[in-house]
This record gives structure tokens, C-alpha cells and sequence, in this order.
């Protein structure tokens, strides 16, 4: 084993030490979303097909395999194993880097970066999609890359599948998901196994399919509640960032949202229902925004940036601390700003395709997220991306600072 290998895989045990070492000094309550997977996990064990009106099991299908190998409810399970995908994800950027510049610095810099990172590590300790969404969006991203740059077969095949997954795990991604595998077929059209790359890609969905028709009756392969209409009203509704009172409950919402989650998801009995209730809620959306249309654009474009915040690092509780807040939000003013630079810099270079996908990428991530909350935990899939540029504008950075033409 090449000694470069073994300081790999160390870094890899040393980023989950460090994720469990966060699980113990900062344990989290168990409530809310986590709730929801939870029983999730419990209905698939329990029956095998299970579907819910507006979750999709992606993430359950993780929980529920962690409590059928180990124990059922068994949380700390659960956490061991987010904390070891955290760390593949170290990994993957690794290999990504390495795969785009071949260039040892570049790796090195990215890996070391996001071991040592608290922005996602923070989510390793609760049951949220977060840590799992954040990795198989890296998986995705960094397939996609393989396929593009070596033109092999299987890369794409293992893409297309990857590509169906992520919006089980991660529903927003759903139309980027569908757009870059569409390029990524128009690519290999003309290639054997391109049917294979489709059913691979239709292959995740097929879940989702059966179980609403077995549950509520409709041929439909994504959720049977109407989205767009609720996140489009909260997101009027909750114009700004969520304030830290959130993280404890639905006590800050405005009361029609609170009204909102009381009844969307829960009242409707069919299809009919389904469509009333979406069509009444998208109704008082629209005559919000014609009050002031403009005011309307301004809050989509604070959103935008409201969702790459970061004021906190723990999602339900930590204590007061203002130097601790104040270097977890600059810090990430300066994450945002390297890995931003650092792909434009790539962009001016390269002139890549590549470049402008991931640009893309992050631009889809702050439209997506302006008609919702923006909570600040959404953007996370994005960092991987982030702490790859990161770890390449740095190494351009000491180039241009501290080594010389004639040394270079």
C-alpha cells in the first residue's frame, strides 16, 4: 500500500472519530422531521411498501436497513453510519480533485478541508436526510464528472442510477437530476447500453409508483401532495430567515402557516381533495404576490442568499454563544467565497462544459430554495461542490503568492 493510501484512510478514521466525538458533546433531541423518517422506517420494515403523501423513502430505506441489521430504534446505529458517510464523502472530494486536476495539492487540500469541516458534521447526530442527501448529491456530481471526462460506459450506467436515487433522498433536485441525465443520454445516444442507463435511471421511481397506487390510488412518481403550492405559500408567508425560535417549533411561524401544516398533508382523503386543497392555498399565494409583485421578486432574491447562510451549526439546540456564531457565519462567508472564486477561476481557465454545470448546480440550489423556507440546512448539499473549489482556489492562491515563475 502506497503510503499516500495509508495517510487516506487515516484522515477517513480520523473525520469519524471526530463526527462521533461531536454526537457525544453535542447530542440532539429527538423530534419533528426526525419522527416522521423514523415511523417511515418503521411502516417499510413492517410492510415492505409504504408511502407517504408528501416524504418519499429515500433516506427511510437507510434507517430501516440500519434497524434491520442492528436493532429496531437503534438511533446510535444510525449515527455511526452517517458519521462513516460523512467521511466517504471526505473521500469522494478527494478522488473528485484528483480526477480533475491530478494534481496531489488540490486533493489533499479539499480532503483535509472537509474533515475538519462542522458545517455538515453538525447533522451526523440527527435522523435528517441531510448527511445522506449531502453524499449522494457528491456521488452524483462526481459521476457525472467521470462520465463526461472518460467516456466509459459503466461511469454513465452507475450516473443514470445515482441520478434516479438522489431526488428520493433529496426531492428538490428532482428537475436538475432529470435535465443532466437527459444531457448525459443525449451524449451517449449513439452507445451501446443506453436503454440500460434508462431503465436504470426509471428503476428508483418504480417505489414511489407502486406505492401511491397501492396507498392513495394514483399513478404518480413523485409525491401525491401538490408541493409547489404549499412551499410557494410559506415561502410569502415567511418572508425572511428563519429566526433560532424555529428550531425549537412551529412557535414563530405566522398563524396561517401553522394552519398550513395542520392541514395539508393531513386532511385531504383523495385525489380530489388533494388538488382542492393545493388550488385553494396556491390561490392566496397569487393574491399576495399581486399586492406587491415587487416586494415579492426582492424576497426571492434575498432567499437566494438567505439559504446559503449559516448562523448556527446544530439544527435543534445549542447554547448561546455570540464569538462561537460569529466565526461559524464568517467562516462560511469565506467557504462561499473560495469555492465560488475558485470555480470561476476554473471557469476563466478551462472554459469547461464541466464549469458551467457546476455553476449551474449551485445557481439551481439558491432558485429552488427562493420559493420555500431557505432554511439554512438546505444548501448543504452544495458543499461538497464548495470545499472541492475551495481547496483549488487555496493551491492557486499560494501559487501566486509564494512561488515564483522560475520555480514554478
Amino acid at each position: 500500500m502506497k503510503k499516500e493510501h495509508m495517510v487516506v484512510i487515516a484522515g477517513f478514521f480520523l473525520a469519524i472519530l471526530l463526527r462521533l466525538l461531536l454526537i457525544k458533546l453535542f447530542p440532539q433531541p429527538f423530534l419533528f422531521d426526525q419522527a416522521d423518517y423514523h415511523t417511515f422506517a418503521q411502516q417499510m420494515l413492517q410492510r415492505g411498501l409504504y408511502a407517504e403523501s408528501a416524504r418519499l423513502y429515500g433516506y427511510p430505506l437507510f434507517v430501516a436497513t440500519i434497524y434491520r441489521v442492528f436493532s429496531l430504534n437503534n438511533l446510535q446505529a444510525v449515527f455511526v453510519f452517517q458519521a462513516i458517510l460523512d467521511s466517504a464523502t471526505a473521500l469522494l472530494i478527494y478522488i473528485w480533485a484528483k480526477l480533475l486536476w491530478n494534481k496531489k495539492s488540490v486533493s489533499w487540500v479539499a480532503f483535509v478541508l472537509y474533515i475538519f469541516n462542522p458545517y455538515t458534521s453538525a447533522y451526523v447526530g440527527v435522523v435528517l436526510s441531510e448527511v445522506t442527501g449531502i453524499f449522494f448529491t457528491a456521488l452524483f456530481l462526481y459521476l457525472c464528472t467521470l462520465s463526461w471526462l472518460k467516456k466509459k460506459m459503466t461511469a454513465f450506467l452507475l450516473f443514470s442510477f445515482v441520478a434516479g436515487f438522489l431526488p428520493q433522498i433529496r426531492p428538490a433536485f428532482l428537475y436538475f437530476s432529470v435535465g443532466l441525465f437527459l444531457l448525459g443520454l443525449s451524449i451517449y445516444w449513439k452507445k451501446r447500453w443506453t436503454l440500460i442507463g434508462t431503465l436504470l435511471f426509471i428503476l428508483p421511481f418504480l417505489y414511489v409508483l407502486w406505492g401511491n397506487v397501492v396507498y392513495f390510488g394514483q399513478w404518480k412518481l413523485t409525491p401525491v401532495d401538490h408541493i409547489f403550492p404549499r412551499e410557494l405559500f410559506i415561502s410569502i408567508m415567511v418572508p425572511n430567515r428563519l429566526s433560532d425560535d424555529v428550531r425549537q417549533g412551529h412557535t414563530a411561524f405566522p398563524k396561517e402557516v401553522t394552519q398550513l401544516y395542520k392541514e395539508y398533508s393531513v386532511k385531504p382523503k383523495n385525489q380530489k381533495e388533494r388538488i382542492a386543497m393545493a388550488d385553494t392555498y396556491f390561490a392566496q399565494a397569487i393574491e399576495m404576490m399581486k399586492e406587491n409583485p415587487w416586494l415579492f421578486i426582492r424576497e426571492r432574491f434575498s432567499k437566494m442568499f438567505f439559504v446559503w447562510e449559516k448562523h448556527f451549526l446544530f439544527y435543534y439546540q445549542e447554547s448561546p454563544n455570540a464569538l462561537r456564531d460569529g466565526i461559524v457565519y464568517w467562516g462560511n462567508i469565506i467557504l462561499l467565497m473560495g469555492g465560488l472564486s475558485g470555480l470561476l477561476v476554473w471557469f476563466v481557465k478551462k472554459r469547461s462544459l464541466l464549469a458551467i454545470l457546476y455553476l449551474s448546480f449551485i445557481a439551481y440550489i439558491s432558485v429552488i430554495h427562493s420559493v420555500s423556507l431557505a432554511e439554512e440546512r438546505y444548501s448543504l448539499p452544495g458543499y461538497p461542490l464548495l470545499f472541492l473549489f475551495a481547496g483549488y482556489a487555496l493551491v492557486q492562491l499560494y501559487k501566486r503568492s509564494f512561488i515564483t515563475p522560475n520555480k514554478e
